[in-house]
């Protein structure tokens, strides 16, 4: 698991290069989603860390009536991903971290289902690599789409799904992780 987890992460490093080098100070892309994205991390950790409040409504939008960011596109999933990060360094920090941890979190993902599925590693590899750099996925990279980059939660989704309908009697873990999934995608 270490092994594997290593490899997705150095091709993540690799495929996104040179990310690495300026994940406090610099975001891909040009300004756009990526900044307001940023910036939600930032209020989150604002809000529930150092307001202790609800960060679902940002009173300094749209003022003097505020706004309810329940009315957006929220990725909680990975906004809580980037969140330590945001806490430790700053939004920006927290935004890409979260974005890096999408990539290596999908390659793991389908990794998991296809070796689970096949029981060969090598095949496993391989599907996760392409799953976790698809040109959809590196697309949405460069766009600062944090929504759309959580796509670790289908391979999980389509595991249990699979399972559930090729066994005779219900496995209840699979139940939960199918519906657990279906919920993560939901809040992602």
């Amino acid at each position: 698991a270490l092994l594997v987890t290593g490899a997705f992460s150095a091709l993540t490093v690799w495929m996104t290069w040179p990310l690495v080098l300026h994940m406090g100070d610099s975001v891909v892309g040009e300004f756009g989603d990526n900044m307001h994205f940023a910036w939600m991390i930032g209020w989150f950790k604002k809000a529930l860390l150092d307001l202790g409040g609800s960060p679902y409504f940002a009173p300094q939008l749209n003022y003097p009536e505020g706004w309810h960011l329940a009315r957006s596109e929220v990725p909680i999933t990975l906004v809580l991903l980037g969140l330590p990060f945001a806490a430790a360094g700053n939004p920006v920090l927290g935004y890409n971290v979260a974005v890096l941890l999408s990539f290596i979190f999908s390659a793991i993902a389908m990794y998991a289902w296809i070796q689970r599925l096949t029981s060969d590693r090598a095949a496993a590899f391989l599907a996760g690599t392409i799953f976790a750099f698809l040109p959809i996925r590196m697309a949405h990279f460069r766009a600062g789409h944090l929504n759309a980059l959580g796509t670790f939660w289908f391979p999980l989704y389509f595991m249990a799904l699979f399972e559930l309908l090729q066994s005779e009697r219900t496995r209840w873990k699979m139940a939960a992780l199918c519906g657990l999934s279906v919920g993560m995608l939901s809040l992602t």
